[in-house]
């Protein structure tokens, strides 16, 4: 594709920012995305300690040969490695439900 339209690279991840108005998806007739799907995965991943870097390749040059949108998702190798306790916002040991 094209990549992110320069007016909203900067705002990409946010709630509520989509580009339905502009472009309609012919193939679903009827659909206008509400532009949570990319906040929700967004917010997600962040809780899990990653960090999110959107651009446009291409013109930055940052992979020679292609054009589009590029995502870049890093998680510190810590936070990978590291073992959760209650400390770090566990949950803890599950308790059994009596009914």
């Amino acid at each position: 594709g094209k990549g992110y339209p320069s007016h909203l690279i900067g705002r990409i991840g946010d709630p509520f920012v989509t580009t339905s108005t502009s472009k309609r998806d012919t193939s679903r007739p009827g659909y206008e995305g509400m532009g949570l799907g990319l906040f929700i995965a967004k917010t997600l991943l962040e809780r899990s300690g990653a960090e999110l870097t959107f651009a446009n390749t291409g013109s930055s040059g940052t992979i020679e040969g292609q054009t589009g949108a590029l995502v870049e998702v890093v998680w510190p190798l810590e936070r990978i490695t590291k073992q959760p306790t209650n400390a770090d916002g566990g949950l803890g040991q599950n308790v059994k439900f009596e009914s």
